[in-house]
């Protein structure tokens, strides 16, 4: 598949997409604990954010997944290159979940055209030639709303074509780009263990990537490697799996004590009953989050996709219209 690709795009000429252009991309620090507060600014844009997602209307078609594709390609690519800003507004909006993003895209719209990969090219070449007209790079809390939009459940992310790719990859592969490098953001400390908590998200292995994570952060020289943020997302993933009880002890001793909104704090407390055997204590948790049951979400995708106001077929323990 990928050499096909590769050579049609390569005869087609395609364009390159440009990086987003974000002032807060530019600030060149970061905060060696691996957390900092975030600002002002940046928590409007996680607002903003988190406005923009299950806004996709059944209006929206093929082009408006071509353009998420592409924007979250363009996104990853920055974020390999940013300083703390993005995980710091919110932590699934860091490289690999973003390229998870990506990479549902790929394989989904690879579906969607039944295989053709010359159809897959047309339109993704088509995608990066109008992606500047799409991407409101001028609008900072209306680029956020965009990628909100763009967002797919990390649970329902589909690899039906074994397709996990970081966006310099797909730059190279299929932007001809071969300047495009395999950046880690300036906070990674250490690579090697990077690539194998970004493998463990991609996997969608979420309680396993959030205790890899958390372990390094109990060495000083590592806090940084995977932002806390980061791992806050991973356990929300995980508790809303059912699995929040796969959740390490330490970790959740942690949650237990600073997960915000305070309500996030018994979740932690729960699990810790789970695993030491004890009654779960229900009434200090809403039961919408429950682990083990059904969360909000889950109920709003189905009837969204029902309603066909979704940019991808669900595919997770609670909806598998496309497993």
């Amino acid at each position: 598949m990928f050499g096909r690709l590769a050579i049609l795009a390569a005869s087609l000429g395609l364009a390159l997409a440009a990086p987003v252009a974000s002032p807060a991309a530019a600030q060149a620090d970061y905060n060696q604990t691996g957390w900092r507060a975030a600002t002002a600014q940046e928590k409007a844009l996680r607002k903003a954010y988190e406005d923009g997602k299950f806004t996709w209307s059944k209006e929206d078609g093929l082009d408006e997944m071509y353009d998420c594709m592409i924007a979250w390609q363009v996104w990853a690519t920055t974020a390999r290159i940013a300083p703390d800003t993005f995980p710091t507004i919110s932590g699934d909006l860091s490289h690999v979940f973003a390229e998870g993003h990506m990479s549902h895209y790929i394989n989904t719209l690879y579906d969607k055209a039944g295989g053709d990969v010359e159809v897959f090219v047309k339109n993704m070449i088509a995608a990066t030639q109008r992606i500047d007209q799409v991407i409101p790079y001028d609008d900072e809390k209306a680029l956020y709303r965009y990628m909100g939009k763009c967002y797919v459940q990390p649970a329902s992310w589909n690899f039906s074509q074994g397709v996990m790719m970081t966006g310099p990859e797909f730059a190279r592969d299929f932007l001809m780009d071969e300047s495009a490098q395999d950046n880690f953001p300036v906070y990674v400390k250490d690579v090697p263990k990077r690539k194998a908590f970004d493998k463990l998200v991609l996997e969608k292995r979420f309680p396993e990537a959030a205790n890899f994570a958390a372990k390094m952060h109990a060495d000083p020289a590592l806090k940084s490697t995977v932002y806390w943020h980061e791992i806050l997302e991973l356990s929300e993933m995980a508790v809303s799996a059912g699995r929040g009880s796969d959740l390490s002890m330490p970790l959740l001793d942690t949650l237990s004590k600073v997960w915000w909104p305070k309500y996030k704090r018994g979740w932690a407390t729960n699990a810790m009953r789970v695993k030491r055997g004890e009654n779960p204590a229900n009434d200090h948790r809403p039961q919408s989050h429950d682990p083990g049951k059904e969360p909000g979400w889950a109920k709003q995708e189905r009837e969204r996709y029902f309603g066909g106001r979704t940019n991808y077929t669900p595919c997770n323990q609670w909806n598998t219209m496309g497993c």
